[in-house]
């Protein structure tokens, strides 16, 4: 009758090994090459894409939907706290999704087209929608 909480478990850095594994996992998954390079913010050193997306020292908890029937992974920026990457499933049936604040920092990960016509409609100040 009553919905459950959903449950988040305290945050804890991930080992180095793990991490490496995991930014390799996310360099495969969306078909980045190892050394593309980008310039890094402030005049530093340059990070490559696989360390500007999963930066050292990563935090990572575990979470579980109010259902019960979906259990993942969240994985927090080191510094700011800020949720960057959802890990969904199980371990080798895992799903990873970036956040919407992933996708705002690294543009590079997706690229979406809209038709010609659609650009019409929306310099007239309509929002942007997909069918279905």
């Amino acid at each position: 009758m009553f919905k459950k909480k959903h449950k988040v478990k305290p945050a804890s850095a991930l080992r180095n090994s793990e991490c490496r594994k995991f930014r390799a996992e996310v360099t495969q998954v969306f078909n980045l090459e190892q050394p593309t390079v980008e310039p890094a913010p402030d005049g530093e050193a340059p990070l490559s894409i696989g360390a500007e997306l999963v930066p050292d020292g990563l935090h990572t908890s575990k979470f579980t939907t109010n259902t019960g029937d979906v259990n993942g992974l969240v994985y927090l920026d080191p510094t700011t706290g800020d949720p960057l990457w959802f890990a969904i499933g199980k371990n080798t049936k895992q799903v990873l999704i970036p956040t919407v604040y992933t996708l705002w920092k690294r543009r590079f990960l997706v690229s979406l087209s809209t038709p010609g016509p659609a650009i019409e409609r929306i310099q007239d100040g309509a929002d942007l929608m997909i069918p279905g």
